[in-house]
């Protein structure tokens, strides 16, 4: 990769600042803008060149649903990736409609911060694996396995998408075209009113339809189905939260954004 252009958008500058110094230290990212607000940041977006936006969810003035949709229909290929802290996930459904494509805390390791951007880059979709788990929890303290209207052989390739297989993939799985896949899948989002993959996952935790299960030291995979008894690495196409240990760095994206495993330090980063 050639680099990764990024705008970081937070109305707090030492977070802004921290998260900088970090990104700047990859060889394959360059923080190319900062806003501290939406409308800053929209303001700026016509003459922006730039891939990847981190955008606090929780911002003064127009918040980070409404930038995040009024950006997407500017320049519907930029990739945002949410930033927040834990009691925030109430916003988070209003986000995945608005198209955001990645989903951090702000606690996160910098290595799960790469491997977020690595994956929206990619065309992925990444759910921080502590979110993840703090969402489907309290969408299950909420409101239970709610009822779906989906058929069997639909939740079959909703539990696939959820893995992060591509309909050419689930079409080899299960045997079929596809063409049926598409058309499954197009049936899927007019059932559910989703309009994107990750408001699909969203979907199918809300209604019990895949779960959030142990992947080892540190993690959770999403996309076993209910009652599954092994785990799936939903790594495929993004939903990789918790498939690597927190204290360990991809290989992969060590090779993309320049960092050398020989050259790790005290902190825990991986540095070039």
């Amino acid at each position: 990769m050639n680099g990764c252009r990024i705008v970081l958008v937070d109305d707090h500058s030492l977070f802004r600042n921290g998260l900088r110094g970090l990104l700047d230290r990859c060889e394959g990212c360059r923080v190319v803008a900062e806003a501290a607000c939406g409308e800053e940041f929209l303001a700026m977006l016509p003459g922006l060149d730039a891939e990847v936006v981190f955008m606090d969810i929780s911002m003064p003035g127009m918040n980070g649903d409404e930038t995040a949709e009024r950006a997407l229909r500017l320049r519907p290929e930029l990739k945002i990736i949410t930033l927040s802290m834990f009691g925030d996930e109430n916003y988070y459904t209003r986000m995945v409609e608005a198209g955001a494509r990645g989903f951090l805390l702000k606690d996160s390791s910098f290595e799960e911060v790469l491997r977020a951007v690595e994956t929206v880059q990619g065309g992925g979709s990444y759910f921080s694996e502590g979110l993840l788990a703090s969402l489907a929890h309290r969408m299950r303290t909420r409101e239970g396995a709610a009822e779906d209207q989906l058929s069997g052989r639909e939740r079959e390739i909703l539990v696939a998408v959820c893995r992060g297989l591509s309909n050419q993939e689930i079409a080899d799985e299960l045997f079929i075209s596809k063409r049926t896949v598409d058309k499954h899948r197009a049936n899927i989002l007019e059932k559910t009113g989703c309009k994107n993959t990750a408001s699909l996952v969203v979907y199918a935790i809300r209604h019990g339809i895949v779960e959030i299960s142990p992947a080892g030291r540190g993690g959770s995979d999403v996309g076993a189905p209910a009652g599954a008894p092994t785990f799936f690495a939903a790594a495929a196409a993004g939903f990789r939260g918790g498939v690597f240990p927190r204290a360990s760095c991809p290989q992969g994206a060590r090779r993309r954004f320049g960092l050398r495993p020989d050259r790790r330090a005290a902190d825990g980063l991986w540095h070039e």
